[in-house]
């Protein structure tokens, strides 16, 4: 006998002429379960706009449907479609504006998997599958066709050691990913919804493609000075490195810059090791007037994030169409971490290369192929030219 999940199936050979008490008791316990459990209906006739490219299709069988009295027992069957190819997650929260503590149905199309999840933390590492014996979806499944991502699910509404869902309000969060890998989610919408009514109230949003799937995102504007701007991508990320990295560094002047700072971490955040990334523009400040290939020129990052830089453009050159020019750039911080400038031709992360410089070591480039640690990756030594 084979058993996975709900189902049950009887392999071909015979099953062995002596059982145990123990034994019989288990088999026909399994073929009990998953002879009744549910089935779900073939149309789910409710639905969520969870985005512009997501759709939450649900069907709710309450306790007095399903038969289920001991104890009252009601089934939520959904189905997630999801305009574009990647990771998609339903999670049930205790509030839509909070992940940690929250439960999640998450779906990985390379792995073929749908499983639940406990969300201990906001770091993906704190976001782990629950034990076997707590997998207990049924009727799962995750494909991907024609540039969409759909997840399908059948789950008790009650189940033990794990979050209740109502009959009727539940906060649930919404994520997805840019690729098929768990890593930075690409949109993430908390949502109020009331499976019996079926109506539902949007309570946080978040679209960006350089966000963390378990961080927030915030997006800021910086308007104190009429002077150019440059828009530049800050992620802040935890850490304890010891000192601070002032790296000059070679790149064209004229593209955008992607900026990652780690502050040491607070007691609350301590734990976790994820960039958090927040768009905003940087001021140019105490330049005016200023020619930056004779004096530096600043910009305030962010409070207390400094960029000086100065363009060294050879003799009989032209600024616009230069061969040879360089810069020579300093990043100061109030504070102590590694730092990072990135330029981008487009203004997001994936395809810029980045100067990162370590506490300790020496600033390096690297090439950034995706939002996880491990797509940022040291360029060829032949590169390394600063």
């Amino acid at each position: 006998l084979e058993t996975k999940k709900h189902h049950s199936t009887m392999k071909t050979r015979s099953l062995p002429l002596l059982l145990s008490p123990l034994t019989a008791l288990l088999y026909i316990t399994s073929l009990t379960n998953a002879q009744t459990s549910p089935a779900c209906p073939s149309t789910l006739n409710n639905f969520v706009l969870l985005d512009e490219s997501t759709v939450f299709y649900y069907a709710l069988l309450p306790s007095t449907a399903t038969g289920s009295n001991d104890p009252p027992n009601g089934i939520l069957c959904g189905r997630v479609e999801h305009e574009g190819e990647g990771w998609i997650s339903l999670a049930v929260a205790q509030t839509a504006d909070e992940m940690v503590g929250g439960e999640a149905i998450i779906g990985l199309p390379d792995e073929n998997s749908v499983l639940k999840y406990e969300m201990t933390g906001k770091s993906t590492n704190f976001v782990t599958p629950m034990a076997e014996s707590m997998q207990t979806l049924w009727d799962e499944s995750i494909v991907q066709e024609d540039g969409k991502t759909i997840m399908t699910f059948a789950k008790w509404l009650v189940e033990e050691n794990e979050l209740e869902i109502a009959e009727g309000r539940n906060d649930f969060l919404f994520a997805s990913g840019s690729s098929n890998t768990l890593a930075y989610h690409a949109a993430r919408m908390g949502i109020s919804v009331d499976l019996m009514a079926g109506e539902w109230d949007v309570l946080t949003t978040t679209t960006s493609t350089e966000a963390a799937m378990m961080d927030e995102t915030t997006t800021l504007t910086t308007t104190e000075s009429a002077m150019t701007t440059d828009v530049t991508t800050i992620a802040a990320a935890t850490t304890d490195i010891a000192t601070t990295t002032e790296a000059p560094m070679m790149n064209d002047p004229t593209t955008e810059a992607t900026i990652a700072t780690s502050e040491a971490a607070s007691t609350e955040a301590a734990t976790t090791t994820d960039a958090i990334a927040t768009t905003l523009t940087t001021t140019t400040i105490a330049s005016e007037g200023l020619d930056c290939t004779v004096d530096f020129c600043e910009n305030e990052l962010t409070s207390g994030y400094l960029q000086r830089y100065k363009v060294n453009i050879p003799e009989g050159q032209d600024p616009e169409n230069c061969e040879g020019c360089s810069i020579l750039m300093e990043l100061i911080f109030e504070g102590e971490a590694w730092l990072s400038i990135g330029f981008s031709e487009d203004g997001n992360m994936i395809g810029s290369e980045a100067v990162i410089g370590v506490p300790g070591g020496t600033p390096q480039k690297y090439i950034m192929n995706g939002y996880a640690l491990n797509l940022v990756e040291l360029l060829p030594e032949e590169q390394q030219t600063l």
